[in-house]
């Protein structure tokens, strides 16, 4: 039956497969720390992260630039509110839109989260030289664009 297959691929040198595969492992571990310690999924925390950065978003905004299903975060952005931790605000001219950002509760617990969240990624990236992590970022970066203008044809 395999002497059929004309082409031949090794998943586990296959790029896309390696970043998918890297991408979980890292989010799980770094999961770690702000649900044991603080009771927030994967999901919470982008949109806390999201709202770090940005004070106010909407839901459609935060899916769009985290990638994440919009059911997903209306599941988070429920939880995050009945928590105490955002407010959401309707639009004046859109009923159907809301306005988030983070409640002083909120903005405690993404501060709380933060410095752990970067200490880890320090660990991380603690093997590689100061060239190697700019490297890394500039190839990172190389292939965010090279995606783009693909998805962009």
């Amino acid at each position: 039956m395999n002497e059929k297959i004309n082409a031949s691929l090794k998943l586990e040198q296959f790029l896309p497969y390696r970043f998918n595969q890297l991408a979980e492992r890292i989010s799980h571990s770094l999961s770690m720390i702000y649900s044991s310690e603080f009771g927030i999924s994967i999901s919470e925390w982008r949109i806390l992260a999201m709202l770090g950065q940005k004070p106010c978003m909407t839901s459609s905004d935060i899916s769009q630039r985290t990638r994440m299903d919009k059911a997903k975060v209306s599941r988070a952005v429920q939880k995050l509110e009945k928590q105490g931790y955002l407010l959401r605000e309707k639009d004046e001219q859109d009923h159907r839109v809301s306005h988030l950002s983070l409640t002083n509760e909120g903005i405690e617990l993404y501060n709380a989260i933060v410095p752990k969240a970067l200490e880890w990624e320090g660990e991380l990236v603690g093997s590689l030289s100061g060239q190697e992590y700019r490297d890394l970022h500039n190839l990172l970066n190389k292939l965010d664009q090279q995606i783009k203008l693909s998805d962009d044809l």
